[in-house]
């Protein structure tokens, strides 16, 4: 629950750097589906 209550404040906090943590959500995002699919077949 605490990495939880971070991770809000650090969205809030840094609410400028919105698109910087988007683009950092899809690459992560990306980078698991990737090697999800990579590694089933």
């Amino acid at each position: 629950m605490k990495t939880i209550d971070w991770f809000k404040t650090s969205i809030l906090f840094s609410d400028k750097y919105r698109v910087g943590w988007t683009w950092a959500g899809c690459i992560l995002l990306a980078g698991c589906l990737g090697l999800t699919i990579y590694f089933s077949f």
